[in-house]
This record gives structure tokens, sequence and C-alpha cells, in this order.
């Protein structure tokens, strides 16, 4: 390893000192500490940088200095919050708010997904996934699905309680299908859902088809109602 690379930099938050080396303070950069550091400033020539922030999600942001994967929260972090009594989603945001402070956009980036996932936790781990479709004459479903587009569309979180109430009676399950035509019609349908997962705000989870229930209209249209669900703990 090259000898500048073993330059030590001091971050002192609220008393509390932290060692960062050259190579960590180069990740994720540019960023606040090679501003400080490597730049025009007096902490390039003491190599010690003073800030009143609280240093108690710091050591997150050293392991990811490192380049570590940081979230989701490890188990060792997990239980220093359960000392600081605050909740998972309180220290994620106070972590961006580092993050920015700190110019580490990939950080920030990562904490943007992390508390979109907590969000989605919070409603449900089931997606409904709503399509009205016009007449097309004699097309079968599965026809349908491939050559036509929703004239509508909707998208709804749910939590086990409903799903298992009001919902899975009512569907096709993907599981059950057998023979060329239901595993034609699955094919089609998980295809569908594919095409939707990935153009909402949930396309960064991972997910299976359930099943489907397929209504038919009076005046030939369609509501198809397809659901999934996240595989994230």
């Amino acid at each position: 390893m090259p000898e500048d690379r073993e330059i030590k930099y001091k971050v002192s938050l609220r008393g509390s000192r932290f060692i960062l080396t050259k190579s960590q303070i180069e990740f994720d950069s540019p960023n606040y500490f090679t501003t400080c550091f490597l730049g025009d400033f007096t902490e390039a020539q003491t190599r010690v940088l003073e800030l009143p922030r609280n240093p108690d999600l710091f050591p997150i942001i050293t392991d990811y200095l490192c380049g570590y994967t940081v979230l989701p929260l490890s188990p060792e972090h997990t239980s220093t919050l359960s000392t600081l009594a605050i909740s998972e989603a309180r220290a994620i945001a106070n972590l961006r708010a580092d993050a920015e402070f700190y110019q580490l956009d990939g950080l920030i980036q990562a904490c943007d997904e992390a508390l979109e996932l907590l969000s989605a936790k919070k409603v449900g781990r089931y997606v409904v996934l709503g399509s009205y479709y016009s007449d097309s004459g004699k097309e079968d479903l599965a026809r349908r699905l491939v050559s036509c587009a929703p004239i509508e569309k909707f998208e709804i979180r749910v939590d086990k309680a409903k799903y298992d109430r009001d919902i899975v009676g009512t569907l096709t399950m993907r599981d059950k299908c057998k023979g060329y035509s239901d595993l034609r019609l699955a094919a089609a349908v998980e295809r569908h859902a594919t095409i939707r997962m990935s153009v909402i705000s949930y396309h960064r989870e991972e997910w299976r088809l359930l099943g489907w229930e397929a209504k038919p209209l009076r005046n030939g249209c369609l509501h198809l109602l397809t659901v999934v669900e996240s595989l994230k703990d």
C-alpha cells in the first residue's frame, strides 16, 4: 500500500474522536472531508477536524468509508440504537442528514432506499395491482395482457390481515396452475406484474406473484387485480 495512504486524520465530534485514513476520506469523493483535509483549509495542515455534530452514528459512516454495505443496519448497529433508544427509521433519517452534511452521495442514496423500504413495511407486504382494460373482442386474457395496455391502473399496499380477509379467497393462485392453458395465463400475468413493478415505487424489492382475479364486465371490458408479495424481511 502506498505510504501516503497511511496518512491519518482526526475527526472530533463533541469530544468524541475518530480516525480516518486517506483512502477513507477519498471514498465517495469529492466530499466534505476531502475539501477540508486535501484543500487549502487549516485542517489540511493540522489533520484535525472539529465539528459540533452528534457522534453516535459516525461509526456507521466510518464503516461506509471503508467500502462496507451499511444498510440495512447490522445487528451491531441496531444494538447501538437500542442503547440510544431511537427507532431504526429515525436513525436512518439522522444518518441521511449526516451523509448530506458530509456530502456522501452514495450514502444519501442508500439511506433513501432504506427509508423507502421501511415505509413500505409499515403499510404491508402485499401489493395489489389494479388494471382496467377496454373491450378487445373475443381475445383471451393472456393475449390481451400481451397486446393491450390498460386504460386505467392503480397500485396499493395491504397488510396480511386485509389480504387474508378480503383478497386471497378471490384469487386464481399461481401455485395451483397446471397444464398448458393455466401456465400460459400465469406466465402472461407474471410478465404483466413484472412490467408494472418495474415502473412504480416498489421496483427495488424482490417479490413473487401470488395470484390474480379477472372480472369481465358486461360492456366487454375487464377488471384485473394482480397480487404480489414482497420478499423483503
